[in-house]
């Protein structure tokens, strides 16, 4: 009897034995299979992540080139204004020079023709406020009178 129950039990350690081997088994084919798919995933990310990088140092370079671009692209400008500028402050000052003397001119004319008007309708001197007393000026003309003495008195 007790050689029948060493013999039962040496077959359930056996058994056992032939259970583990088998799970073991399945367990190495599980990591073999799952560390190939780690590294499938990971080739896939690290992939994945070197074309992201790429793409950002390509992103990087462009946006850089091109901020070079366009302060280039503004220096150009600037110095084509400050160009225009030397060419058209000269003739400005000149036409503005000219305008005064011609104004002024105008004015000395406008002048010398309002104080004859005034010598020939009033007798006097514009703005000296002489009448000849002989009240003879038509309404009309004593109202031009005093628009002519009042324009030469706010005349530059």
């Amino acid at each position: 009897r007790d050689a029948e129950r060493v013999a039962a039990r040496l077959q359930e350690i056996d058994d056992e034995i032939g259970h583990l081997d088998a799970e073991t088994t399945e367990s190495a084919k599980q990591v073999h299979r799952m560390s190939k798919e780690f590294g499938s995933t990971t080739s896939h990310f690290e992939g994945k992540l070197t074309s992201g990088e790429e793409r950002l140092v390509d992103t990087r370079f462009r946006s850089e080139s091109f901020q070079q671009c366009a302060l280039v692209a503004l220096d150009v400008a600037r110095r084509d204004a400050e160009c225009c500028a030397k060419d058209v402050v000269e003739p400005l000052r000149q036409r503005r020079d000219e305008l005064r003397r011609s104004c002024a001119a105008y004015l000395r004319q406008e002048r010398l023709r309002l104080a004859t008007i005034a010598e020939c309708v009033g007798g006097g001197v514009p703005g000296s406020g002489v009448d000849d007393g002989s009240g003879e000026i038509g309404e009309d003309v004593a109202r031009a009178m005093s628009e002519l003495q009042d324009a030469w008195r706010t005349a530059p």
